[in-house]
């Protein structure tokens, strides 16, 4: 029986992706629909679809942007889908890797027909029919579990397994260092379509345990072992003496105006090979600095550090609570509670700024802080911010005592421009949990009101429902956990907003400053598109909210914004720079470039700054 073809199918409305799944399905093909860039990305991974149909308005991570990760991974084959016919989203998309665009709203059976003839266009290198048979089998020492014949060897010995059991077993084995909720595992092992009670992987994993228990120790062979590591490592310092003791007279000193410049972060020292110099008997000298290995204990203590650094930074780690007074139908009051985490980010003299989401603090009759000492003091909400959702919350330091500030830490704001990939991070998140990773990728960027925002994602493992901070090794802020940014199908894995991207509207909020807002979905125009398509540098409106002031001022779809306030608009960056710099309720010049069957014409437009709500 012929494998189907899989088709990954990305679009925010649900009902469109049902529609095309449903068409999809009548004619063979297996599907699966994701709502979300973040989504899209990591279905990518575990679902290896033959094609993917992609949305480009979706929330946190746009079409464009996974369409270009995707391309840095796979040739995979990717069908736009948008509602938006501008010349410019066109070119753009398939300049970033798309194979095809298909407008909105489309034919049903158009669409299946420009899948169809995608797939025929791509057509994998065929492989030897004798390896066409896929062997599903995972190994480690002394265990072998192959779900292509359901058996399992434990040290040499066949063990009798269930199905259900082995499926169980192998879906673990072949996912290493991963969590798993119980629901996660009823949906991989037992399907979406079972009902019953979530216990059953209890009773399973209890199974797992008892017919695969840990090896006794041989006391014999690890003390064979150690007995051969200590005489090698006896050998190698003799020898490493000596070597030493030869090469130290050819070692050059060290000048003390030398500068040792590197990043942060480093996780290793790459070999640097000076420049041949000419000695004074006229032969050539080189050196190469060779890269220390690390040990066990080096990364324990590595560990140690970055867990030292986190319980410091900690401190500055407050709960928040927030209470809501209401009435019911019959007129009797109550009390609404929600949690949620902040972090102390000044100290004006007088008060306490403290910096948390505004889900926490909107609405809210009542507000406390609790500090890192368990002591609790009322609070008030300063400001915040609907578009990032960030809000300052604020406690009169004429409440707190003496032992409390001792005890309470200022957090540092960092500079996230310079991480990179593979640096070392800190997460401090609700009930002052530490945890510790990588950042393993800063090129992601979710759309928001006016600006782009750079978002990190780590390898450490979290919850949707978590809020934070993430530093780095030196205990700086340099990333803002928030539960708007996460996706729920990334939810297993910790993302946060560059806090560099947001400090300017941090010390805005801090001020008591309401927000400028005009109220564009943009991105830059750059040189390389401008000159290669004809558009002008500056930045392109992909899309106008309804009833914005960029909408009431006649903004509209595909202009490109040159200037704002007189002023010169070269990125999607140094326009919201500008913008912040506006007073709401005051009224400025937007100098646009439209689009019309003659080429380009400048106009503008008058636009009252406002307030996002």
């Amino acid at each position: 029986m012929a494998t189907k073809q899989k088709i990954l199918i990305v679009d925010d409305d649900n009902n469109i992706a049902e529609l095309i799944s449903l068409y999809l399905t009548k004619e063979c093909y297996d599907t699966k629909i994701v709502n979300d860039g973040e989504a899209a990305l990591v279905s990518y991974e575990h679902y290896n679809p033959n094609l993917i149909l992609l949305d480009l308005m979706l929330p946190g991570i746009d079409g464009y942007q996974v369409c270009r990760e995707i391309r840095t991974r796979s040739n995979v084959p990717i069908i736009m889908l948008s509602a938006k016919g501008e010349i410019f989203d066109k070119v753009l998309g398939l300049e970033l890797g798309a194979d095809d665009y298909i407008m909105k709203p489309f034919d049903s059976k158009e669409l299946v027909a420009r899948v169809k003839a995608v797939l025929r266009r791509f057509q994998p290198a065929k492989q030897d029919m004798t390896a066409s048979v896929e062997i599903k089998c995972v190994e480690y020492p002394g265990l072998i579990v192959n779900l292509s014949n359901y058996s399992v060897t434990y040290d040499g010995h066949q063990v009798d397994m269930p199905p259900k059991e082995l499926e169980l077993l192998y879906f673990l084995a072949s996912s290493p260092n991963q969590v798993f909720t119980r629901e996660q595992l009823l949906d991989h092992i037992w399907g979406y379509e079972y009902i019953g009670d979530t216990r059953t992987v209890d009773v399973h994993v209890k199974r797992l345990r008892e017919k695969i228990k840990d090896k006794p120790v041989n006391k014999k062979k690890i003390f064979i072992k150690v007995g051969v590591s200590a005489l090698c490592g006896i050998v190698f310092a003799v020898t490493a003496s000596i070597v030493f003791c030869i090469l130290v007279p050819h070692f050059p000193e060290k000048d003390d105006n030398e500068q040792i410049m590197g990043t942060e972060n480093e996780a290793y020292l790459e070999p640097i090979q000076q420049d041949s110099q000419n000695t004074q008997d006229g032969t050539e000298d080189t050196q190469t600095v060779i890269p220390q290995t690390l040990t066990l204990d080096d990364y324990q203590s590595i560990q140690n550090e970055l867990y030292k650094t986190g319980a410091s930074a900690s401190r500055s780690i407050v709960g928040i609570t927030s209470v809501v007074d209401s009435t019911d139908i019959f007129n009797n009051s109550y009390e609404t509670e929600g949690q949620g985490v902040g972090v102390i980010i000044k100290d004006n003299g007088k008060q306490l700024l403290i910096l948390t989401e505004k889900n926490i603090v909107d609405g809210a009759d009542k507000l406390s802080v609790t500090f890192a000492n368990d002591i609790v003091v009322d609070a008030v909400a300063v400001k915040y911010d609907s578009n990032t959702g960030i809000a300052i919350v604020s406690v009169d330091k004429s409440l707190i005592d003496e032992s409390t500030m001792a005890a309470v830490s200022i957090a540092k704001i960092g500079n996230s421009n310079i991480m990179s990939r593979g640096a070392l991070v800190i997460a401090l998140e609700t009930n002052y949990s530490i945890m510790t990773g990588c950042i393993t990728s800063t090129s992601n960027t979710v759309s928001a009101q006016d600006n782009n925002f750079s978002v990190f994602t780590t390898d450490i493992v979290s919850s949707e429902l978590q809020s934070g901070i993430l530093i780095n090794t030196s205990g700086d802020v340099i990333g803002l956990v928030l539960k708007g940014f996460n996706a729920a199908d990334v939810s297993n894995t910790l993302t946060a907003v560059a806090i560099s991207d947001i400090e300017p509207i941090i010390d805005m909020l801090e001020e008591g400053n309401n927000i400028p807002y005009i109220g564009i979905l943009g991105t830059t125009v750059t040189e390389k598109i401008a000159n290669r398509y004809n558009i002008p540098k500056g930045v392109y409106i992909k899309e106008v909210t309804m009833d914005s002031p960029a909408f009431q001022a006649g903004l509209q779809n595909g202009d490109v914004i040159t200037e704002l306030n007189n002023t010169k608009v070269t990125s999607i960056e140094n326009y919201h720079t500008e913008l912040l710099s506006l007073k709401p309720d005051e009224t400025y010049d937007v100098t646009v470039k439209r689009k019309g069957s003659n080429g380009y014409t400048e106009l503008t437009c008058q636009v009252k700054i406002s307030v996002m709500d």
